[in-house]
């Protein structure tokens, strides 16, 4: 289940909108209200547990503070510094099992000894725009080598023309799965790595009956083909990965 903030800023990035529910369960619009923890925070506290010892029992990891679903387009807002929200019907099949309000109570928390302090909602988006920013240089680096780096491979397919073959591959486009099947995608570098993955392809083809199983790979060699014992062998891409359904890597 993807997180809430993923969720709006992918309807921002699509739609130009932030989607919130309507006025319900006694709340204004928008203003139904969770906890928002940062992962960073969670990770903190998961290392002082583990240091700390065994016998802590159940603790909340929370900030403690409940922020609306308002607050928390707003944020994504502003850090754009485009879009706008709209509010829609509350769904009906929700109404009986919906709570307007979840927050932690870190009660037990403090009593045990943790004393970190929790990023409020705004605070989690000046990182997010740090790390943001960071991505679109270094994608922005990647683009301007990639020819480089295509050239690279095309000179070492001098010696071993494998590595001239599955360019749509290289640069993430793959067939589509048929009948829109959701594969499950195995990285594996080195051919040992590919070989050491068959029981697991054998074990998720016998339980969970899956036709479909990708392994990814840095080898440009014809036994990581013979090592996957069942499914296809795909090359590591260079940049990113999408599904096309008009690619035809071989």
């Amino acid at each position: 289940m993807a997180s809430v903030v993923y969720h709006f800023n992918k309807q921002l990035l699509e739609t130009g909108r932030v989607r919130l529910f309507d006025a319900s369960h006694g709340v204004s619009a928008g203003e139904q209200r969770r906890d928002f923890v940062h992962v960073e925070d969670v990770v903190d506290m998961t290392l002082w547990c583990g240091e700390t010892g065994a016998g802590l029992g159940i603790l909340n990891c929370g900030t403690g503070v409940a922020a609306t679903f308002n607050q928390v387009a707003r944020a994504i807002l502003e850090w754009h510094g485009r879009g706008s929200i709209e509010y829609i019907p509350f769904p009906s099949d929700l109404l009986g099992a919906y709570q307007s309000r979840t927050c932690a109570d870190l009660g037990a928390t403090r009593a045990a000894g943790y004393r970190g302090d929790f990023r409020p909602v705004a605070a989690g988006f000046v990182n997010i725009s740090i790390v943001e920013r960071v991505r679109q240089v270094y994608s922005t680096l990647y683009l301007g080598l990639l020819p480089f780096v295509l050239l690279r491979l095309w000179w070492r397919g001098r010696r071993n023309p494998a590595y001239r073959k599955r360019w749509l591959e290289r640069l993430g486009r793959y067939p589509a799965p048929p009948n829109g099947q959701r594969p499950f995608w195995i990285h594996a570098v080195s051919v040992g790595e590919v070989a050491a993955s068959a029981p697991l392809v054998k074990a998720l083809r016998t339980n969970i009956r899956t036709s479909r199983t990708v392994h990814h790979h840095h080898a440009h060699r014809p036994r990581c083909g013979r090592a996957n014992n069942s499914g296809r062998a795909c090359v590591t891409p260079i940049f990113r990965t999408t599904w096309n359904s008009s690619s035809n890597a071989s």
